[in-house]
């Protein structure tokens, strides 16, 4: 089992461990006394903030963030330079590049949480779920037209492309559905 990182323990165990050293006297500024023994924590807290500790650095890797596309059924949805689904926002970096955060790529993620999640499990039949290491590593893919170019439809996995959505696919399954027309789920 491979051990998951937890930034937000490591920030709170640096908290604790600021308040309890927190002792009377003056402040970093000196403008105000510094907390004295038995002020609460939270009041500990907000006169002493801890300070942040980073549990690691990610290296982002584009060739990792390709396969993860790909694996991870994002192409279902998304395009890359013509490749993959167009039900949702395309992910083809521009010529050139882009700028890689890795925070603001989950930010997106984040943004369209609810209508992934959705499409995920009417479509796939389970939600796609990523670690930190694999948004870093797709956001990388997302930023990087060189790796992007490696992405081709012939390379998916047999089967895959009958999953692709595009905008037509998904009107006539909706109306599909609106009008009953379930054959395709029938048992014999």
């Amino acid at each position: 089992m491979t051990r998951q990182k937890r930034p937000f323990l490591v920030v709170a165990l640096a908290g604790l461990a600021a308040c309890s050293r927190a002792e009377p006297g003056p402040s970093d500024t000196g403008d105000h006394a510094g907390p004295k023994a038995g002020t609460p924590i939270t009041r500990v807290s907000m006169i002493q903030p801890p300070s942040v500790v980073m549990d690691a650095i990610l290296e982002m890797d584009a060739r990792r963030g390709r396969a993860l596309f790909v694996e991870k059924s994002c192409v279902v949805c998304h395009e890359v330079n013509g490749v993959g689904g167009t039900i949702a926002p395309s992910l083809s970096a521009p010529e050139g590049g882009r700028a890689v955060d890795p925070l603001d790529f989950s930010a997106q993620i984040w943004k369209g949480a609810s209508a992934m999640t959705a499409l995920q499990k009417t479509e796939l039949g389970y939600q796609i779920e990523l670690s930190a290491q694999e948004i870093a590593d797709l956001a990388a893919f997302a930023a990087d037209p060189s790796e992007q170019k490696h992405l081709k439809a012939d390379h998916l996995p047999a089967g895959l492309e009958e999953w692709v959505l595009n905008a037509e696919a998904w009107s006539e399954s909706a109306q599909e559905a609106e009008n009953g027309d379930s054959s395709e789920f029938d048992q014999p």
